[in-house]
């Protein structure tokens, strides 16, 4: 009994944590923070919306976190698929923002 109680208030914390992160645009910086998102069903989100509050260091720390899963044999064959599709959509992401600011730059540099 005394397990189980443990493993809600880690459970509980968890989700705490994760939802103070989120506030703070720092989500998703574990393996375990992304299993969590998944099962909560954002691995599917698209683009789009992984860009609204997300920051450009947090999608980098979920992909560095995905690939750290992937390359220790975490990730079951269930779950492979939708954590290559986030990885892919985290990348377009950061693609995307970091073109932004290039182009950003670059007009403010010829000012």
């Amino acid at each position: 009994m005394e397990t189980k109680e443990k493993n809600t208030a880690s459970k509980t914390s968890s989700v705490a944590g994760r939802a103070k992160r989120k506030a703070e645009g720092t989500v998703g910086t574990t393996a375990k923070e992304t299993t969590e998102a998944m099962a909560e069903g954002t691995a599917g989100a698209t683009v789009e919306e992984i860009a609204q509050g997300t920051t450009y260091a947090s999608a980098a720390a979920e992909i560095d976190a995905i690939l750290e899963k992937l390359q220790n044999g975490e990730c079951s064959v269930d779950e492979l698929v939708a954590q290559v599709r986030r990885a892919t959509r985290l990348l377009a992401f950061c693609q995307d923002r970091l073109t932004r600011t290039d182009e950003e730059l670059k007009k403010l540099f010829e000012e």
